[in-house]
């Protein structure tokens, strides 16, 4: 850019690519296939989030219920939920009586509580305490702390055990996720690829269309970056135009996927996933979909530069 002349090319190459865009015809059928492309890439990026936030969930609100022990007295189950409230590990714990436990399954599961009452069957809760450790990784102390000599006698040994399949399961499901992310990176690397090779066939089919116009700069001694740059205008003015009608399609699709997919609707199993992921969303998304913006630039220069040496007309 501190040479004149470089600076001068790059100028009058953004006004002809800009102006061959605007007079050029056929752009329609182009622009679909970059739109579709794109919507795939946007996508794929939605999923990104997503996992990460799923990752984030099953890593950071991780919940445990334990249960006393009948015979426990009062005081010694005091004693535990007070000493366990003050634990690094934990980040929320709520004491949850048997009167308690007994009207909550009353609301979840009324036909449940309708056979007890009717055959006069004793309250079958028992008190418990259910706990939110900070982290995925605090399990270990959590466990240690629980199988202490001094809780022997007041925590069910059975719920104990359930610690230990639980941490096992949420590692399971964390591999599985980390799974799905490592193949939505290689989707989405062969999605750029696809990109790529689209541009490259566009400017091959642009440059063959303008060989005239190319063979005379040839011939006139033009720098190649004169005649690589606009039809890398071209392709970048295309890969933005794409990139928005994909972006407000991917944002419509978002919205619509409580219509679409009930699980996505408020007041279900999905909730915790969606508190973590919609801030990510917000967080992220700007950020990636000017990065798109960015990048689209550097892949319209390289298709472009890879269509044109294809047909011959760069020295390169």
């Amino acid at each position: 850019m501190s040479d004149p002349r470089t600076a001068t090319i790059i100028r009058l190459s953004l006004r002809r690519g800009a102006a061959a865009l605007l007079r050029g015809r056929g752009w329609g059928a182009p622009l679909g296939a970059l739109t579709g492309v794109f919507l795939l890439l946007q996508i794929l990026l939605l999923l990104l989030v997503g996992i990460g936030g799923m990752q984030e969930l099953l890593s950071s609100r991780t919940a445990v219920r334990l249960e006393f022990r009948q015979e426990a007295g009062n005081q010694e189950k005091q004693e535990f939920f007070s000493a366990v409230r003050q634990q690094e590990f934990t980040g929320e714990a709520a004491y949850i009586t048997r009167e308690q436990a007994y009207e909550q399954a009353k609301a979840r599961d009324p036909e449940v509580i309708a056979f007890i009452e009717e055959f006069s069957l004793r309250n079958p809760f028992a008190d418990t305490i259910g706990i939110t450790l900070r982290s995925l990784d605090d399990y270990a102390r959590f466990k240690e702390f629980t199988e202490q000599e001094r809780w022997q006698d007041v925590l069910e040994p059975g719920f104990l055990t359930e610690i230990t399949g639980q941490e096992q399961h949420i590692r399971k499901l964390l591999l599985i996720a980390e799974a799905g992310r490592s193949f939505t990176l290689l989707i989405l690397a062969l999605t750029v690829c696809a990109i790529l090779f689209i541009t490259v066939e566009l400017t091959r089919h642009r440059a063959l269309a303008q060989s005239n116009e190319v063979l005379v700069e040839r011939l006139a001694g033009a720098p190649s970056l004169s005649i690589l740059l606009p039809f890398a205008v071209e392709a970048t003015i295309l890969f933005w135009l794409a990139a928005l009608a994909s972006g407000l399609l991917a944002l419509a699709l978002t919205a619509a996927l409580p219509l679409l997919i009930p699980a996505f609707r408020s007041g279900n199993v999905l909730d915790p996933l969606r508190e973590t992921a919609v801030p990510l969303l917000r967080a992220f998304l700007p950020a990636l979909f000017l990065t798109e913006l960015a990048c689209s630039p550097v892949i319209a220069l390289l298709g472009s530069w890879l269509g044109i040496r294809q047909q011959g007309k760069l020295p390169l």
